[in-house]
């Protein structure tokens, strides 16, 4: 009986592995977002890096790195698009030109 059921956590455990772990770099925009808006928050870089230390007490980037890598980035790679991207932008718009655009084959 024991080893059914530590089968059937290991099982369960193996496929939570397999679902979240997808080899999925994302573009943790969130975290990104909050990094962006820290350095922008006063002219002050010492006032910047308090805020940046409070940010990391009350574990906003913690929580904000957590939920990027487990759920955006996962929507990111099944879906192609981020929730949290830019939503300024227009559906459809062209893209801007890569910085360093590929040869032609």
């Amino acid at each position: 009986m024991r080893s059914k059921i530590s089968r059937a956590v290991a099982a369960l455990l193996l496929s939570f592995v397999a679902l979240v772990g997808t080899s999925c770099l994302g573009s943790f925009s969130m975290t990104s977002g909050i990094a962006d808006w820290n350095r922008k928050a006063t002219e002050s870089k010492w006032v910047n890096e308090l805020i940046f230390l409070g940010l990391v007490i009350i574990p906003v980037y913690g929580f904000s790195i957590l939920v990027d890598a487990i759920l955006l980035n996962s929507i990111e790679f099944w879906s192609g698009n981020n929730p949290v991207e830019n939503s300024s932008k227009e559906v459809g718009a062209p893209e801007a030109p890569a910085a360093f655009p590929l040869p032609p084959q």
